[in-house]
């Protein structure tokens, strides 16, 4: 389970997140990625390797990582259990009482950072929440709690976005002339609050769009990717590779097949309902506790359900469906479903007749229901309705998260989650182990694109 922070918060990070059981490994691997990690343990402790010439360290009440340089090397227990924030590069600065260049690929403790009693009160206040929700909003109330002004965070914040923008493809000196400061004072601002220098950064970010560009289910033209990334040639993108991981490029290939033979997954390509548009038992799961999930009294579901689906019903402000799904549900009956105060209806005819003009329901046609949607939403969440619509959105780049309520049922034959889509559309976990019964997957922004901000737009069934 994750979710996006109320603001301020959502500007230093990317999620908050909270994982429990069994890990589908023992051990795993993350080469150096442009992010920040906190993680608070309620569970057993782990382990962290910080480099092949480092020995393991055991962590019990969580760690701090500050954005790393080198492969980090992850133990789990046989359980785990544990919130954690995915911070942006910068976004883990406000929370530290020293320069991040000296955590630089050193993980240490939370007590460490915050101290002893801080930690043992916040993981006693955690373990003894009512729920995954409840932990999540500890979380964020600690972090508000400890949020706090830092020089020249606008300066690394702004530069750190236009580096991650080109996915690394800038000339670091445009940057610092650019923003009217030298280059020495830029890079002092950069270790001071992400820990590297830009120019590390402009190479995390190369590096990790290169990584997610690979597929390793199909051949590899090591040419054509290195060239693509923007590297020298092939010698230069194998220096990079080696330098980032370890390994060199054609081993990381081999051990990633190995991994995927060993821990195989599932094509996430399943259908909404079926060729008569009928959800079947899809939905059962809405009328099948004692907790009301709104105030109709007609949707019921467990507390564990409750729990999840509320809290993100309550993130949303403007829902996009297609006019297929409207004339479906009869536009329900003109009162938004979830409790969502607006609806985008993406439709070339205009309202159907007898329709009360004043129901908070907007009809729009192209793309312009997307300037509507973020017109009415504000900071809160812009939702679209799985199907043609969703799948459209996500074909165009305009989605930043693709969320799935996974029910034990096959159906065989119907409607596709993502519609007509066809093309490939990598998707990346915000999660570490990635196995949860309710998954979410952040889409990977288009080269030279600019990650949303306020107003993201995340896929859902409504049928």
């Amino acid at each position: 389970m994750s979710r996006v922070p109320r603001p301020p918060l959502d500007g230093l990070i990317d999620d908050l997140y909270y994982l429990e059981g069994t890990p589908p490994y023992a051990r795993l691997t993350l080469p150096p990625m442009p992010a920040a990690l906190l993680i608070v343990n309620i569970g057993a402790p782990f382990r962290i390797r910080a480099g092949t010439d480092i020995e393991t360290a055991e962590y019990a009440d969580g760690c701090v990582v500050t954005m790393p340089t080198r492969a980090l090397e992850f133990g789990y227990p046989l359980r785990t259990w544990s919130v954690g924030v995915h911070f942006r590069p910068w976004g883990l600065a406000p929370f530290l009482p020293m320069p991040a260049a000296e955590l630089c690929d050193r993980p240490v403790t939370v007590e460490q950072v915050w101290g002893r009693p801080a930690i043992a009160e916040l993981r006693d206040r955690l373990a003894t929440a009512d729920g995954p929700h409840e932990m999540l909003t500890l979380l964020e109330e600690e972090l508000m709690r400890r949020l706090c002004e830092t020089a020249g965070l606008g300066l690394v914040r702004h530069t750190s976005s236009v580096i991650a923008a080109t996915s690394g493809a800038v000339a670091i000196g445009d940057l610092s002339v650019a923003a009217g400061v030298s280059g020495t004072h830029l890079a002092q601002r950069f270790k001071e609050l992400i820990g590297v220098t830009p120019k590390r950064l402009a190479r995390t970010y190369r590096f990790a769009a290169t990584v997610f560009a690979i597929d390793p289910a199909e051949p590899i033209d090591w040419g054509d990717l290195a060239g693509g990334a923007g590297y020298f040639d092939q010698a230069h993108f194998g220096h990079e590779f080696r330098a980032f991981t370890g390994l060199t490029p054609t081993r990381y290939v081999e051990v990633r097949r190995r991994f995927l033979r060993e821990h195989p997954g599932h094509a996430l390509d399943g259908f909404v309902a079926d060729e008569n548009d009928q959800p079947g038992p899809l939905f059962d799961w809405l009328s099948s506790g004692d907790v009301p999930l709104d105030e109709s009294g007609e949707l019921k579901v467990s507390q564990t359900s409750y729990d999840y689906t509320r809290a993100y019903w309550d993130q949303i402000g403007v829902t996009i469906v297609g006019r297929h799904v409207f004339d479906l549900t009869d536009g329900w009956d003109g009162k938004p479903p979830s409790g969502i105060d607006n609806v985008v209806v993406v439709s070339h005819r205009p309202m159907p007749g007898g329709w009360d003009p004043e129901a908070p329901f907007h009809f729009v046609d192209g793309v312009e229901a997307v300037d509507k949607a973020q017109e009415l939403a504000g900071d809160r969440l812009i939702e679209v309705a799985a199907g043609d619509v969703g799948g459209q959105m996500l074909a165009a780049g305009l989605i930043d998260e693709v969320r799935m309520d996974v029910v034990p049922v096959v159906f065989g034959s119907g409607k596709r989650y993502f519609g007509s889509v066809h093309a490939q559309h990598p998707l990346k976990s915000p999660l570490m182990d990635g196995v949860l019964p309710i998954a979410a997957w952040r889409r990977l922004p288009p080269r030279g694109g600019v990650p949303h901000q306020p107003g993201q737009a995340v896929v859902r069934d409504l049928r």
